[in-house]
């Protein structure tokens, strides 16, 4: 979940998981242009954008209140042991799909606990100490044993063998988080309007690289520049849920079920 007080003291506004993908998948859908080139594989692009944080479903599903909040646990403070399993199955969900986008997946899993490749400064396994760092390493060790088995599947068919070659494979996996870094943003901004940022390593092709600056215009409207887009204006659809501040523990599955599920519009222009 992600999880924002936007609304005062006493509520907050939760994304699901399921939803951020989502939007990460409006994303990827509506991407390329004559800038930028058009994905590829386009079909299974769409289908790890939005399925990427499918091993968080479980994790959403029995996810329990945060006493410093009295809201749920968010993505980044959720319990060690509910988070490291969200990964794995994430992987599992979208090899069974394809093994490329087990690949993909497998390498977000990694990336998130690493600095996304060199691409952010935040290293989270350097940030956790004792047992929860040595469970976080095991994991990430069957992660990387994953990769190599999904790249070798992959270099064994003649279709995929140059999807993996590194610059080819390396491209799609800056797509991947730059749709999901993207929707993150709006997720953190729910409900408020977001500041001026920048999003680096946005590919332009296998080769080229640039940095993607976002100039909020009123409105939950937004200048994209350069514009990576099909269409001049993209309207995307953000879902969420308005829940109270709760002091003792909460069924959350119970008030995300009886709850009106809140649609926030988000245009992107040239």
């Amino acid at each position: 979940m992600i999880v924002s007080q936007n609304l005062g003291k006493s509520r907050g506004q939760v994304i699901l998981q399921k939803d951020h993908a989502d939007l990460a998948s409006q994303l990827c859908q509506a991407f390329g242009n004559q800038e930028f080139a058009p994905l590829e594989p386009k079909e299974l692009m769409e289908f790890v954008a939005l399925n990427h944080d499918r091993g968080w479903d479980e994790a959403d599903a029995v996810m329990g209140r945060n006493p410093l909040t009295g809201l749920p646990f968010s993505l980044v403070n959720t319990p060690i042991d509910l988070l490291l399993a969200t990964g794995p199955r994430s992987i599992a969900f979208n090899a069974e799909h394809h093994p490329y986008c087990g690949l993909l997946a497998a390498m977000h899993v990694w990336g998130l606990f690493h600095g996304r490749y060199g691409m952010s400064n935040k290293i989270v396994v350097d940030l956790l100490k004792g047992e929860a760092k040595a469970k976080a390493n095991i994991m990430l060790q069957n992660v990387l044993e994953q990769q190599q088995q999904l790249t070798a599947w992959c270099q064994d068919d003649p279709v995929f063998r140059c999807l993996v070659a590194p610059i080819k494979l390396m491209q799609n996996y800056k797509l991947l988080q730059f749709f999901d870094t993207l929707s993150l943003y709006f997720n953190e901004c729910v409900a408020k309007e977001g500041a001026a940022t920048e999003f680096l390593h946005v590919p332009y092709d296998q080769s080229r690289d640039c940095t993607i600056d976002i100039t909020p215009l009123g409105r939950k409207t937004y200048r994209i520049t350069p514009y990576p887009f099909t269409h001049d204006q993209l309207v995307l659809q953000q879902h969420s849920f308005d829940i109270p501040v709760s002091e003792t523990d909460a069924n959350y599955q119970g008030i995300f079920g009886t709850s009106d599920i809140l649609t926030e519009t988000i245009t992107l222009v040239v």
